[in-house]
């Protein structure tokens, strides 16, 4: 299939392994070996964002996927945005300060753009603010065990990801605890169901285009 400049394709496939996934993508620009684009990487509970440019490919012999219409990406991309600026309003209405005990049962946020700015701030005596963007970037966190290590739910909202996942704290968690702030656990929780939600509903909208 031939690419064009600014177009937009999708893929989706599922396995029994990995389950269900899917790719959204705007091609920006097209040349005779290589190809500049956007795509979203999209699977239960998790969606990713990479801008970037390939050469040294013949991007006639990429598997593309099927060409969609622009509006179809857009509004993807969009509820995409909403849902970490919806999750990140939502978590800053009830923050409040934390002990910094870490304790099973205990829901963080941790403003980690925040963070960085007051730290450089401190440091350098600069704001840097404006160099961040608009984006959100922070963590929640729901301890669930800190014997041996602490761990438990931690759900990732930056610019290239939204994710709600289970895994071992990694050390920036650690290393912020007592920067962060406490939530409660509902607000928790609806935040990660909306990631459920949102993630859900865009691969089922993917699967009946890409099988029609």
């Amino acid at each position: 299939m031939e690419i064009d400049n600014n177009s937009y394709y999708i893929r989706y496939k599922s396995d029994e392994k990995f389950g269900e996934s899917a790719t959204f993508t705007h091609y920006i620009e097209v040349w005779d070996n290589g190809y500049a684009l956007d795509i979203y990487n999209i699977s239960r509970d998790v969606i990713d964002w990479e801008d970037a440019s390939h050469t040294g490919i013949d991007p006639n012999k990429v598997d593309v996927g099927k060409r969609i219409l622009r509006r179809y990406y857009d509004r993807w991309e969009k509820r995409n945005v909403e849902c970490d600026n919806t999750i990140e309003q939502m978590v800053k209405k009830c923050a409040s300060p934390y002990n910094g005990n870490l304790a099973v049962g205990d829901c963080l946020y941790i403003p980690i753009k925040e963070i960085h700015i007051a730290e450089y701030l401190e440091e350098f005596e600069e704001d840097i603010s404006d160099d961040f963007g608009d984006s959100p970037d922070f963590r929640l966190v729901h301890v669930t065990s800190i014997d041996p290590v602490p761990q438990g739910d931690v759900i990732f909202v930056d610019e290239y990801w939204t994710e709600n996942k289970n895994e071992p704290f990694k050390e920036y968690v650690m290393e912020y605890v007592e920067k962060s702030m406490s939530i409660p656990k509902e607000v928790f929780d609806r935040a990660a169901n909306l990631i459920t939600k949102i993630t859900t509903e865009i691969l089922a909208e993917i699967k009946q285009m890409y099988e029609a």
